[in-house]
């Protein structure tokens, strides 16, 4: 599998940082639980109902007691059976065949789907108010089993399409080839000498196919990286910091026929070159960026060095003769 883009990864990494973060609040308490909220509301229309019917059954008022229970339970689509139980255990109301459901809860403590409240009349327990639910996931769907990961799913998918897109742009704006037009890019692809453009932050915004090859990387490895990264070095092989741009931002003006060396990231075998380097100004005559070219002169500084250790040897036949 091919290596993935730098928009893939960084989008890979922004949507795992934002479910982090998700998750983490949700730890924290900063993002409301679903479930409490409806077990609130719950207790909140169970109570509400229990008022309500205290009052009716203080006047033995039955029959409205129950119209008014039969009203509610359409208004309320979790609710699936409501009663009013007399403290004899009779129960007097009966909405949505109640016994069904409520036969099937063990246990004196209220949960999400059985909730009770005692009637008083008169300061004495006159009965009680019975109302089964829904599971709470049941009304909601997935989501509402699952709320945080329905949540995180959300934030994935939604994160990667939105980041994708936004990136696309934003990178494409920052992408340092987008400096130099494309019809300037090919000019100077059909140049034999390598050539490079360095911006004013010392990036490389171009480089042409002769100088990739020279130096045996690949375009997309050099644009965006400082020129003064290259392993540059003198005649003596002396690594020095000062890139042909600096020289020309020092001197203000162009520099002609400097000889450097350049080391590749894995070559012991150093390149040798001719480096002429010139500014290039703007509209208005200030400084954008350099333009250098490079000739290789390696072949010739090869040849420069044999012929030169050819003499040495002459000579030290010539002295022991």
């Amino acid at each position: 599998m091919g290596r993935l883009s730098a928009i893939v990864r960084i989008t890979v990494s922004l949507v795992c940082l934002n479910v982090s973060l998700l998750l983490t609040a949700k730890l924290v308490g900063l993002i409301p639980d679903e479930h409490n909220a409806v077990m609130r509301a719950r207790r909140r229309l169970c109570e509400t109902i229990a008022v309500n019917c205290s009052l009716l059954a203080a006047n033995n008022d039955l029959r409205t007691l129950e119209t008014a229970l039969a009203a509610v339970a359409p208004c309320h689509p979790d609710i699936l059976s409501m009663a009013v139980r007399h403290s004899d255990g009779r129960m007097l109301v009966d909405i949505g065949d109640h016994a069904q459901f409520w036969d099937g809860w063990q246990g004196s403590k209220p949960t999400e789907t059985a909730m009770y409240v005692p009637l008083n009349v008169s300061d004495r327990l006159w009965g009680s108010f019975e109302i089964c639910f829904q599971p709470v996931g049941n009304t909601m769907g997935l989501v509402g089993k699952f709320p945080t990961v329905a949540l995180g799913a959300f934030m994935t998918l939604l994160g990667l399409v939105a980041y994708v897109l936004y990136l696309g742009r934003v990178l494409q704006q920052l992408n340092p080839s987008k400096v130099v037009p494309g019809r300037v890019r090919t000019a100077l692809n059909t140049f034999a000498e390598g050539l490079l453009i360095v911006d004013d932050d010392g990036r490389i915004v171009l480089a042409n196919d002769s100088f990739a090859k020279t130096v045996g990387r690949s375009r997309d490895i050099l644009l965006g990286r400082q020129a003064s990264g290259l392993q540059w070095c003198d005649e003596q092989g002396n690594q020095i910091e000062e890139h042909p741009r600096e020289s020309v931002v020092r001197r203000g003006d162009a520099s002609l026929g400097r000889t450097l060396q350049l080391t590749g990231d894995d070559d012991d075998n150093p390149r040798t070159f001719q480096v002429s380097s010139s500014p290039i100004l703007g509209s208005n005559g200030t400084r954008r960026g350099t333009l250098s070219s490079f000739e290789d002169v390696t072949p010739l500084e090869q040849k420069r060095v044999e012929l030169s250790r050819m003499v040495e040897r002459l000579s030290r036949s010539t002295n022991d003769i």
